[in-house]
């Protein structure tokens, strides 16, 4: 959610890529605003012409994608059931979604599968113990409110002689994790009790979001213990612990950019990581 003080123009005509032109007297640019790779909901004004949808905008020659469309209005026809991108004149303006949106009800590009929620609801329970597999790649999704982010924790419970990589991830538009945030770095798990990697606050807009840990032990860490009733940006679950993705790997100090890909869902419980808020 940005609001509406970013307004550019765009030469653009067809379907496909915008460049964005530069912004119009008494607002910003996106380039002001957003990082590259950022994944975005826009809305493109072209005369009579509306088009609201999702991209990824490049800071390197200003452009934003149009990855999914969410909804047009084009040629008097209002279309949210199957619309596809106006073909644009040359001449539009573009703008960002200030919808519902794209504030807290879903994850952009999965309303089919995650219909109006918003994030997990646990119904009471507590934290267990979550088995950590060596050299596993875990990545676990979260819906952040917005602000500033400067550490991430984790609970340990049964120590060893090891150390824990941590990081942030931006959630891309399957609904997958994409580019990295920010890399925690690694913290010493060889007590117990919280450790805490912190680093340089960095802003974060509202949306969804995913925490990585990878260890070169197989520690005990807490995990949530509890059936949910709710969802996930993975898709609509009832009566599961969480979800998550993992990927077996070989240990590395060092986060990988952007994350993995060829993950494995999991469904059972999901190690509990704790953001500082700046």
């Amino acid at each position: 959610m940005k609001g509406p003080f970013i307004f550019e123009t765009t030469a653009t005509t067809g379907t496909g890529t915008i460049t964005l032109g530069g912004a119009l007297d008494g607002y910003i640019a996106f380039n002001d605003h957003f990082r590259d790779g950022d994944v975005v909901m826009y809305v493109i004004r072209d005369g009579n012409e509306f088009e609201i949808g999702q991209g990824v905008f490049t800071a390197s020659g200003t452009t934003l994608s149009r990855d999914a469309i969410h909804a047009t209005l084009d040629a008097g026809v209002y279309d949210i059931t199957s619309p596809t991108a106006i073909s644009l004149s040359g001449n539009a303006v573009v703008t960002c979604d200030f919808t519902h949106r794209s504030i807290d009800y879903n994850y952009p590009g999965l309303v089919s599968t995650l219909p109006f929620q918003i994030s997990w609801h646990l119904t009471g329970g507590t934290n267990s113990g979550k088995s950590i597999t060596a050299g596993r790649e875990y990545y676990t999704p979260f819906f952040w409110l917005g602000g500033d982010c400067d550490s991430i924790s984790i609970g340990v419970i049964t120590a060893g002689a090891g150390d824990v990589s941590q990081a942030i991830y931006a959630c891309d538009e399957t609904g997958n994790p994409g580019a990295l945030i920010v890399d925690a770095g690694t913290v010493s798990i060889a007590t117990t009790g919280l450790k805490t990697a912190s680093f340089t606050a960095v802003r974060m807009d509202p949306g969804w979001y995913y925490t990585y840990l990878q260890t070169d032990i197989s520690p005990v860490f807490d995990g949530i213990d509890q059936v949910l009733h709710g969802s996930n940006v993975l898709g609509v679950f009832e009566h599961i612990n969480l979800t998550y993705q993992y990927k077996a790997g070989t240990y590395s100090a060092t986060a990988p950019s952007p994350a993995s890909t060829g993950l494995s869902l999991d469904i059972a419980r999901a190690p509990i990581q704790m953001l500082g808020v700046a």
